[in-house]
């Protein structure tokens, strides 16, 4: 037997589930009800007064940190923040229609609090809600910057050369890594660099996460000939689940031959026909035989680089 459902404030029959509107009210008595929607009490912008990050602050929901958009307009990038977060949960659970009304020329640098206007009309475009909310703006440091200047970090990148003359490949490697830093920042705030460390032979980075780890490591294969090692590290035990807590490593060695580089392999005269992605492709002299070895085993190989034609004579 299908249970009827009545209209909470006329008792008049409602057939259709499309017909019952919030409140359990029929179509006429929801067109005259007045609607109360419960806005929040306390809305704020923060922004990190370090990396400019945004995230809104909606009584005791904390948005995500994200940056403006490269050639957005503050006040779209707003207004989107208050559709997605504010305005579309309402219009869903009161059945309303909302407009929002923001000023234009506001800035999120500025100090003053902003004033926004938010219109609500039913299914009928009567007008059931007209409120004032106010945005306070406050600037605040973001956890990242946090995390980056308290000099927190999880995972270590060792970047090395083999030979002298790579040393000057460091600096084209570093700059390379920050301009990889600057793209992965931009798509995730967790993603950064705490820490540049120069040793002897190239330089250790100290990253804030293993994803950061993962995806630097990717971009870096794909541009320099890179052997890669992997280790990990105890750093203690977690009390309350009683896991190891382990620091990883990842050593990023640079495959010390170029293209057309000449050597003594095994003892026989090889010229460097290629380098991939993660092979070394020599040539024999004079016979042409071609050998290819993975980076690991290149480098197990014993090996001398020839700088001087002469010494094939």
């Amino acid at each position: 037997m299908k249970l009827r459902k009545f209209c909470s404030k006329c008792g008049a029959s409602i057939e259709k589930d499309e017909d019952l509107y919030p409140g359990f009210l029929c179509q006429n008595c929801y067109g005259k009800e007045e609607i109360k929607i419960n806005f929040p009490q306390k809305i704020q912008l923060r922004q990190c007064y370090l990396c400019s990050a945004i995230s809104l602050r909606i009584d005791d929901k904390y948005l995500d940190w994200q940056y403006l958009p490269e050639g957005e307009i503050e006040m779209d990038f707003l207004s989107g923040l208050i559709y997605e977060s504010l305005i579309f949960p309402i219009e869903d659970r009161y059945q309303i229609h909302c407009s929002l009304f923001i000023p234009h020329n506001i800035s999120f640098s500025q100090e003053k609090n902003i004033i926004l206007h938010i219109e609500s009309r039913n299914k009928e475009d009567v007008l059931v809600n007209n409120t004032q909310l106010e945005i306070q703006m406050k600037k605040i440091q973001c956890p990242y910057c946090a995390q980056k200047s308290g000099g927190r970090f999880d995972a270590i990148i060792q970047i090395r050369i083999q030979h002298p003359r790579d040393n000057p490949m460091l600096q084209i490697i570093l700059d390379e890594i920050h301009h990889i830093e600057f793209d992965e920042h931009q798509k995730n705030l967790s993603f950064f660099i705490t820490k540049v460390e120069w040793t002897k032979n190239g330089f250790d980075l100290k990253i804030s996460n293993n994803a950061m780890t993962r995806a630097l490591v990717h971009r870096l294969r794909s541009k320099f000939p890179f052997e890669i090692k992997f280790s990990k590290r105890l750093m203690g035990i977690d009390h309350e689940t009683g896991t190891r807590l382990y620091r990883q490593s990842t050593l990023l060695r640079l495959i010390p031959v170029r293209k057309n580089d000449l050597l003594l392999f095994d003892g026989y005269k090889y010229q460097v026909k290629n380098i991939t992605h993660n092979k070394v492709i020599l040539t024999s002299l004079p016979g042409k035989k071609v050998k290819q070895l993975n980076f690991d085993q290149f480098q197990k190989k014993k090996w001398n680089l020839i700088e001087n034609e002469k010494e094939l004579e």
